[in-house]
């Protein structure tokens, strides 16, 4: 069966393509940069190079793209296609193609920090938070604070604010939909999490993100802190999340408190499948065949340490930054 996976030059997509071609699917790769790693990784005429994901065109150029390759799975990995894609969904399934999204109302609740907060903070307990012109009116300082976009993905805009003369440095925010988190201190933990398409959380596998570069686990190690991974279940229950899913929190003296969640794979998951929990391959069969996913009970404490490894090819192969219109569709190499 043929798979796209978008974000190829993204880890999240390496990973899921690392499980599902061991497993014997066919992957097509796709990202808007000809000179994602990705996208060498497959055989020539499986390489697209695809419109930016807030482009009008980037849902138009999927649908041709998966009807004309016979697609029966996309996964997107990239924060910015999963809406436009979640939107599409009777669209793509008209064509046959099944998509790896979580439903929009909970993709929507997850890419708003202040809307996540608001939705868990029944089921959790959450570090203090608020939206931003509220904090302005407080100016209260008994923690310090992070400032940062209510929909903003990595660590664009990010301000850590600790006396008020920082604050008012950054008034100008005011009205640009920004909110504040108390700054927690602890261990960071992620929680990669498989659930299935009638809800129920099948895998659920803590690690502990030891060193960081761009935002993505280079090294981390497996743990399994029952109090971790029973919060990240909770929080995964407080949503409609389907699929494949990620629980960012920190472990602070009081406890677990959220950070935020990433509704997709998760650019640590080649550690998850190595501990026993192959979550691309679990989504994947529970969407293409209807098949119940078997619980993952149990799984090894093991660590990971990531380095370079290189893909050596001619360089006519190189492919070319012209991204095509829909009607005109030709970006197979």
């Amino acid at each position: 069966m043929n798979i796209l996976i978008t974000g190829a030059g993204g880890p999240a997509a390496i990973c899921a393509y690392k499980s599902l071609s061991a497993a014997g699917y066919n992957i097509f790769m796709g990202d808007m940069d000809p000179m994602s790693a990705g996208l060498y990784l497959v055989p020539k005429g499986q390489q697209f190079i695809l419109p930016a994901g807030k482009s009008e065109m980037f849902v138009p150029f999927l649908l041709e793209l998966c009807q004309k390759h016979n697609i029966d799975l996309l996964i997107p990995t990239c924060d910015v296609e999963l809406m436009p894609v979640a939107n599409s969904i009777e669209a793509f399934e008209a064509i046959d193609c099944k998509v790896l999204v979580s439903p929009v109302d909970a993709l929507e609740t997850c890419q708003d920090k202040y809307l996540l907060m608001e939705a868990c903070k029944k089921n959790v307990q959450l570090g203090d938070y608020d939206l931003f012109e509220n904090f302005l009116a407080k100016s209260h300082f008994n923690n310090n604070w992070i400032v940062k976009p209510r929909n903003g993905s990595g660590s664009r805009d990010i301000f850590k604010v600790t006396n008020c003369e920082e604050l008012e440095n950054l008034a100008h925010l005011e009205g640009k939909n920004f909110m504040v988190q108390e700054f927690l201190e602890g261990k960071e933990y992620s929680i990669d999490m498989m659930i299935d398409k009638n809800g129920k959380v099948c895998a659920a596998v803590a690690r502990e993100r030891m060193r960081t570069d761009s935002g993505v686990a280079v090294t981390s190690k497996v743990t399994k802190k029952k109090e971790i991974i029973e919060y990240a279940i909770a929080v995964a229950e407080s949503l409609n999340l389907r699929f494949a899913i990620n629980v960012q929190v920190i472990d602070t003296e009081n406890g677990p408190m959220l950070l935020e969640i990433n509704p997709r794979f998760s650019g640590g998951l080649s550690l998850i499948i190595a501990a026993g929990a192959d979550i691309p391959l679990m989504c994947a069969e529970n969407i293409l065949f209807n098949r119940p996913v078997a619980i993952v009970a149990d799984y090894k404490e093991i660590a990971m340490v990531r380095y370079f490894q290189e893909k050596f090819f001619d360089p006519a192969l190189f492919l070319s930054e012209e991204v095509l219109v829909p009607e005109t569709l030709a970006l197979a190499v």
